[in-house]
């Protein structure tokens, strides 16, 4: 079975999916970085921002070749600062965007969680019996996740964080699955 659900505000059509039910028995959900409008618009942003600083650090640059007798200004100092951090933020919004997945498989007896980046993939594998309880939390750009804790190999407890991009339904869809498993 393969549902596929697009996530989309009014006025707003989404570019892609951004999440898909794939079985119902045993619960298999898929989650890629949203690909909306707002977020393309973001990269858009930030690119020219890099664009803009990096001109702006050429110049800095030239500048200061020729006029070698002077030492490097702060101005220019900041603007390569800027630079730097403006790249790192881009990149990884990139990186986000185009190479993230998370799938969740949610069964009678366990709970296997695989996050992906490009193909490299981290896997939980975590029984049913040992999650003690859930949590949905909301992070600084609007979206839910759930914070599943549960005792690790050692005793201990241990928590994980999963569905940070599933639709508004794939979510409630897992937190009433999970929430029958709660200690």
């Amino acid at each position: 079975m393969y549902i596929s659900l697009l996530q989309s505000s009014p006025g707003i059509v989404s570019s892609s999916v951004t999440s898909q039910l794939k079985s119902r028995q045993p619960l298999h959900l898929v989650s890629k970085f949203p690909r909306t409008t707002y977020v393309f618009a973001i990269l858009v942003v930030l690119s020219l921002v890099q664009l803009c600083l990096s001109c702006q650090v050429l110049y800095s640059l030239a500048q200061w070749a020729l006029l070698s007798s002077q030492g490097f200004k702060l101005s220019a100092l900041l603007y390569v600062i800027f630079f730097v951090l403006a790249d790192g933020l881009f990149l990884g919004c990139l990186t986000l965007y185009i190479g993230y997945r998370e799938e969740i498989i949610l069964g009678e007896e366990s709970c296997e969680i695989c996050h992906s980046l490009f193909g490299f993939s981290w896997n939980e594998n975590l029984p049913i019996h040992k999650i003690l309880y859930i949590k949905i939390e909301q992070n600084l750009l609007g979206n839910h996740h759930l914070k599943l804790f549960y005792f690790n190999p050692d005793k201990k407890t241990a928590m994980t964080t999963l569905g940070t991009y599933l639709d508004d339904d794939h979510m409630s869809l897992l937190v009433s699955d999970l929430s029958k498993f709660e200690v």
